[in-house]
């Protein structure tokens, strides 16, 4: 058997020197103390040998990411130093008259006196001021908040009478509905309370929003009943727009009911406010206590839901 243990190459070195470890790993029946020595020697051998390659694969993979770097930065980078800040020093001082070292070629802007800044800095905004309710002769308030006289419903008259109130979405309508059976004087804490689980934002408009739509009286034609200028008030089926006398001219409203329930609810409340109780039997009829004359009608299936409030 043949062995170069002189070879350039340091993976076939590696090789040759583990192959050798097997040979000599082999089990014979009768060792000499020199067979015992040079198993060691080879074997020690085989270790350094392995050690020097690994060493060398981290010696080449150091070198070419080195030739990495010098590649992609030419010229070495320079080290900002940043002065210690001392106790009791002034921010616009130190950065108008104290300039740190930038790399070569960088040109450093000439420092802006504190007075030059101020004066440059724009105004602050100033807070939009809530519009103001803009009355004419065609545009008029209905309801007026007694807390702090926000117009609350509207009249705006064109070739139609169109009733002007908040908007409200299917929340609104909801949080409404829940709050029908509380008293005024627990208002402001049940809604701030359904806010919350309806996590809607509690503001003063919101709760003059929803006090209003509570305290109106009569439904959707509450409103109209407070217009001096309304002689009478009509509705005469589902889906069709409320007429109103205007001036001794009839004039066709933006409100209408989509549902037969809808104007027997009106009716009912007329008929509460008459101390009477409404059927489906006989028509309705009596006098509020405002001086308004009252005609009105349940609706069902077969029967067509109607009303009339009149001035006397």
């Amino acid at each position: 058997m043949s062995i170069e243990f002189l070879i350039d190459d340091e993976q076939r070195e590696a090789e040759e020197l583990e192959r050798i470890e097997k040979e000599i790993k082999k089990p014979v029946r009768k060792e000499s103390k020199n067979t015992r020595i040079l198993k060691r020697f080879v074997i020690y051998l085989y270790h350094a040998s392995e050690a020097k390659h690994k060493k060398g694969i981290k010696k080449r993979k150091e070198e070419s990411l080195k030739k990495i770097v010098e590649k992609q930065f030419p010229q070495p980078i320079q080290q900002i130093k940043i002065p210690i800040v001392q106790p009791g020093f002034k921010p616009s001082k130190f950065i108008s008259e104290k300039k740190i070292p930038l790399e070569p070629g960088f040109k450093q802007s000439q420092s802006i006196p504190e007075k030059e800044v101020e004066k440059k800095l724009p105004p602050p905004p100033i807070p939009a001021k809530a519009k103001k309710f803009e009355e004419s002769e065609n545009k008029y308030p209905l309801v007026v908040s007694k807390s702090n006289n926000k117009v609350m419903a509207s009249a705006s008259i064109n070739d139609e009478y169109e009733l002007i109130e908040p908007k409200i979405d299917e929340v609104d309508i909801k949080i409404l509905r829940k709050m029908e059976k509380v008293s005024e004087k627990n208002y402001e804490k049940s809604l701030k309370k359904l806010c919350k689980q309806s996590r809607i934002e509690f503001s003063e408009n919101y709760f003059d929003k929803i006090k209003y739509y509570l305290k109106r009286e009569l439904g959707k034609i509450g409103p109209l009943l407070k217009d001096s200028k309304i002689n009478s008030i009509s509705a005469d089926g589902v889906g069709k727009n409320v007429k109103v006398v205007y001036n001794g001219k009839k004039l066709s409203t933006n409100i209408n009911f989509k549902s037969i329930e809808e104007i027997n609810d009106i009716v009912n409340r007329l008929a509460k406010k008459l101390g009477k109780q409404a059927n489906l039997s006989s028509p309705l009829e009596g006098t509020l206590d405002t001086g308004h004359r009252v005609q009105a009608m349940l609706g069902s299936d077969e029967i067509t839901p109607r009303f009339m409030i009149e001035k006397k």
